[in-house]
């Protein structure tokens, strides 16, 4: 018989099922298909490694979860972990959590079986409401059964809405700030489901990776006022550097959103683009607002009005934008500092 840990459980608690968003597509691939189960696999592992109070299983594509000291707040933690994880290799997981009536036994194991019982409404609440949220969520499915759910979810990123006469309650995970939950909702309102699925990578990946380098905006403006000597007086976007797994073109890259409303209201101004630089120091691009309205066709404009550009940062080819089918060359534009 195999030695395995005992994490049988039976009581009330938290379960969340938590599924790999288009891994059926990926199948049709099967080094994407074993990479993405392989960072997975990973995650879960590191993520429960540290929790002593949640226990789990990783089934394919599929991760079941379930908190041991019956707390809303603990499963949410390692959830959330989990998505953003994911997020950062561009893959996105639907978590629905339930509370309720949850057993899990480790039954007797053989070298060549093994055998684990699920049992109780709570799991089976979770699984079955999972293929009716989007991407990337994570939902409380039925807080009126949980009668201290109010203290749980003071968090901010917490929202309530209706759905067919039942309230669920939605964690926005990747928000760093109030003013990202309603960015967030525009996009899951987009019709093309194999649009909605795109954009939310790509504004889930945008607001995960803003969150460890939330000094990389100051960092580039201080690069700037030390080659010019002052401040430039127009806008500036500032990128960190996105190693070719954590990039949508699988190539090194840099990631700009520009407002396309304030490119034209100032026509006659310039954009300073500011990439980290792979090792250090930074690299800057000054580009005319004027070029930007003139090849808008393009460029990447169909998401929350601005102009995306993944501009290569390395290679053969580089300062192209690929985000857009114009392939853009902002090679020009580079300042010599």
């Amino acid at each position: 018989m195999c030695n395995t840990p005992n994490l049988s459980f039976n009581g009330s608690t938290y379960v969340a099922f938590s599924d790999l968003c288009g891994f059926k597509k990926m199948m049709e691939n099967r080094e994407e298909a074993y990479g993405a189960l392989n960072h997975l696999f990973k995650s879960v592992y590191e993520l429960l490694r540290d929790r002593q109070l949640i226990q789990g299983l990783a089934v394919s594509d599929c991760v079941i979860s379930w908190a041991t000291d019956e707390r809303l707040d603990s499963i949410v933690d390692f959830v959330g972990s989990l998505h953003r994880k994911m997020i950062h290799r561009r893959y996105l997981m639907q978590t629905t959590i339930a509370y309720g009536q949850f057993e899990f036994q480790q039954r007797i194991q053989l070298m060549n079986l093994g055998k684990q019982m699920i049992w109780g409404g709570a799991y089976l609440a979770a699984y079955l409401g999972n293929d009716r949220v989007s991407p990337g969520s994570i939902v409380f499915l039925n807080e009126q059964n949980r009668p201290d759910t109010e203290t749980s979810c003071r968090d901010w990123r917490w929202k309530r809405r209706s759905s067919k006469n039942v309230t669920l309650c939605e964690y926005y995970w990747a928000a760093n700030r109030r003013e990202d939950i309603p960015l967030i909702r525009e996009t899951k309102r987009l019709r093309k489901k194999q649009e909605q699925y795109e954009a939310l990578k790509d504004l889930y990946n945008s607001l995960v990776s803003s969150r460890p380098v939330s000094n990389i905006r100051k960092r580039g403006i201080a690069y700037l006022k030390k080659v010019f000597g002052h401040m430039p007086s127009d806008p500036v976007a500032v990128s960190k550097f996105f190693k070719a797994k954590e990039s949508w073109t699988r190539k090194p890259a840099w990631w700009f959103d520009l407002p396309i409303r304030k490119l034209k209201n100032n026509r006659q101004g310039v954009y300073y683009l500011v990439g980290k630089a792979k090792k250090s120091g930074f690299v800057v691009f000054r580009v005319p607002n004027k070029f930007f309205i003139s090849k808008l066709r393009k460029f990447e404009t169909r998401y929350r009005n601005v102009i995306r550009l993944h501009i290569t940062a390395e290679g053969e080819n580089p300062f192209i934008d690929e985000r857009g089918n114009g392939r853009v060359d902002f090679g020009p534009f580079k300042q010599k500092l």
